[in-house]
């Protein structure tokens, strides 16, 4: 059985499916699995965020940490902790 879901929430794509397609402005930009598409790297350039990873031996947990300088709908300088 196959089923196919559009997600915004990364905790929930990466908990509930076994493989992962992130997109950038409309075309693929990175397909595999849930480890091998949410790293550190892909989510600062697709969703202009910072964040921690986290891989249990159930999934992973993706932490916001803060935005960074000219990420999608950004604008002005890195938010200060």
């Amino acid at each position: 059985m196959a089923a196919m879901m559009a997600i915004h929430d990364l905790n929930l794509a990466a908990q509930f499916s076994d493989r992962l397609i992130l997109l950038e402005n409309g075309k693929i930009y990175e397909a595999g699995t849930p480890a091998e598409v949410i790293t550190v790297e892909n989510i600062r350039r697709i969703y202009g965020m910072d964040v921690d990873i986290i891989n249990t031996s159930r999934h992973l947990h993706i932490i916001p940490v803060v935005p960074v300088n000219n990420g999608p709908g950004i604008k002005g300088e890195q938010v200060k902790s």
